[in-house]
């Protein structure tokens, strides 16, 4: 949205450059969050299958 504006293919520059800064503020968080909660899946499922490892 950004590159839209910055080369002037969009009439009201301004705005979509504040929506695209806003866009990037939210979405980077919810990114990390992400990738933090698929490391804590993998983990509890690694220690699920040596658990299981351990009782055969």
């Amino acid at each position: 949205m950004s590159g839209l504006a910055y080369f002037g293919m969009v009439e009201d520059a301004e705005k979509i450059n504040q929506i695209g800064t806003w866009l990037m503020v939210t979405a980077f968080p919810l990114i990390m969050l992400g990738a933090h909660a698929l490391d804590k899946i993998k983990e509890v499922k690694e220690d699920k299958d040596n658990s299981i490892n351990i009782q055969n």
